[in-house]
């Protein structure tokens, strides 16, 4: 066997979607629950601490050291983004946190409108830096799957998704925001905007299903403060 055929038999294997898809749920749900049993885990405290101050209406943005050290830095519909993991014992909650961002990141790149195996590299190549960002845990990976969704979006003209993409990691994390560009690439604008903004009041008042209006109000401005 050369060389080259036996790299293009490695890359074979790896770029077939089961194998790829088991990699990077080893490297997104499984390696980053090792760092759990030895290290400290104020991020997900902040993550899922937040739930109960939403419903508690407590300051969302206000130092709670007797929950974590630092501060909440998110939107507060990220607060309603944590129910179906807050509640959970601390250690199976991370769990399925992890296991469904990873979820979500890996179908966001097979959503793309790209050829199979340019998806499966594009998805082990990410695999590196988004295990890093998992054991943390961050949330940059969730920001990245709504902007690749966004993109997914436009490509297939599910503007209705495009949209709420954007605005839900715009009001998530500030940085989704960046995905608007992609209005330059529909030829769908009206919708677009129209979809953007009825996205935005949504996400907006949402939680305040769980809270109040006026606490809705207020955390906003804790935020930006």
């Amino acid at each position: 066997m050369t060389l080259k055929s036996a790299i293009n038999k490695t890359l074979n294997f790896v770029t077939f979607r089961p194998v790829t898809l088991t990699i990077f749920f080893v490297a997104g749900a499984l390696a980053p629950m090792l760092k759990f049993f030895y290290s400290n885990t104020n991020n997900w405290d902040i993550f899922r601490t937040s739930s109960r101050l939403l419903l508690a209406r407590e300051d969302l943005y206000a130092a709670h050291p007797e929950h974590y050290l630092d501060y909440f830095l998110y939107g507060p519909i990220f607060a309603v983004m944590m129910f179906p993991f807050a509640f959970f014992p601390k250690a199976l909650g991370l769990f399925l946190f992890l296991a469904a961002s990873t979820a979500l990141f890996v179908y966001a790149i097979y959503s793309l409108d790209l050829p199979e195996k340019a998806k499966a590299s594009m998805a082990l190549l990410c695999s590196f830096d988004f295990l890093t960002n998992q054991q943390i845990p961050q949330t940059n990976g969730i920001v990245a799957a709504l902007v690749i969704l966004s993109l997914a979006g436009v490509q297939k003209e599910r503007i209705l998704l495009a949209t709420f993409c954007i605005a839900l990691g715009a009001f998530m994390k500030v940085y989704g925001i960046v995905a608007l560009v992609l209005f330059l690439f529909t030829d769908q604008k009206l919708k677009f905007a129209l979809y953007f903004v009825g996205g935005c009041v949504v996400l907006y008042y949402l939680p305040a299903l769980f809270s109040s209006v006026s606490f809705v109000n207020q955390s906003y401005v804790s935020w930006i403060h």
